[in-house]
Order: C-alpha cells, then structure tokens, then sequence
C-alpha cells in the first residue's frame, strides 16, 4: 500500500505496485490481473526477474543518512562561527 516507508522503493512497472491504503479492492484486483497477465506472457521456466531499482539495503541508507547528518552537523558550525 502507500502508507509506510516501503513506498518510496517501489516503481510501478518496474518492480511493483502500489496499491492505495484506503482501496476497496479495486486496485488490488487490477494489480492482481496485471501480475497474473504478466506471467502468462512468459515462456514456461522463464526467470521472472523484477528491476530491483534503487532499493538499497539498510546499510547503504545509513550510510547516506550519517552523510546526510554530518553535512548539517559541518553547516551548523560553520553558521555559528
């Protein structure tokens, strides 16, 4: 759904989709065809392989996030001076 942080990971087309958190199910239900469509395009024994995009691991996110910090932290001081 679109509520939480997991959204910002997904783009739709590429390697999923984002169902709205109030749907009635009628997204659901269009996601569904589309992932069940999609499959019966392939060739049996076909890899199914999604685009995994810019998804970073938790690692890769600290890190630019303790970039992200110490660049506020550095213009902070330099701001105070």
């Amino acid at each position: 759904t679109d509520a939480g942080g997991v959204v910002e990971d997904i783009e739709p087309g590429r390697n999923g989709t984002i169902i709205p958190f109030g749907d009635d199910g009628t997204s659901l239900a269009a996601a569904v065809i589309d992932a069940v469509a999609m499959l019966n395009r392939m060739q049996p024994g076909e890899a199914v392989v999604f685009d995994s995009g810019g998804i970073r691991f938790w690692e890769q996110q600290a890190t630019e996030l303790a970039g992200m910090l110490q660049g506020c932290v550095r213009a902070t001081h330099r701001g105070a001076a």
